[in-house]
């Protein structure tokens, strides 16, 4: 029979806190840190060589923001009042970048816009609430 002590090192289990454990981790999250920030260097990249490429649509809408900046009211061409647009509150958000941005640069400012929108969308992942947390408006039991 054998004498009570700590069992022989061969046949504890290793620990979860073992460094040995440890580097996978940071290699597994490296690689992951480094395929997202080549995402986005990619986005950015295909981003500045379709920087140029709009649609029709879109430049009818910065028109009529370029004219609301300017003061000539929602038209498209200054002086005939014809309503050609049926995104009026994206025209009035449209006409604030156009109120900031130097003249002519209205397409260049809100594919910035759309370019750091995206990126922080990437970056920001929602968080899963804490299944421990009670629910608002909810009685809690716990003492």
């Amino acid at each position: 029979m054998r004498a009570a002590g700590p069992a022989p090192a061969a046949s504890r289990p290793a620990l979860a806190n073992d460094a040995s454990s440890a580097l996978p981790d940071r290699v597994l999250w490296l690689a992951a840190a480094t395929v997202l920030g080549a995402l986005l260097i990619l986005l950015g990249v295909e981003h500045y060589w379709l920087r140029d490429l709009k649609f029709d649509d879109a430049y009818i809408h910065f028109r009529y923001a370029e004219n609301i900046a300017q003061g000539e009211g929602f038209v498209y061409n200054p002086g005939e009042r014809v309503l050609g647009s049926g995104a009026i509150p994206w025209n009035l958000m449209l006409a604030v970048i156009a109120a900031l941005a130097p003249p002519g640069t209205l397409p260049a400012a809100v594919s910035v816009l759309n370019t750091t929108a995206a990126s922080s969308g990437a970056r920001s992942a929602p968080s899963s609430p804490s299944l421990s947390s009670p629910i608002p408006g909810s009685s809690s039991t716990t003492p």
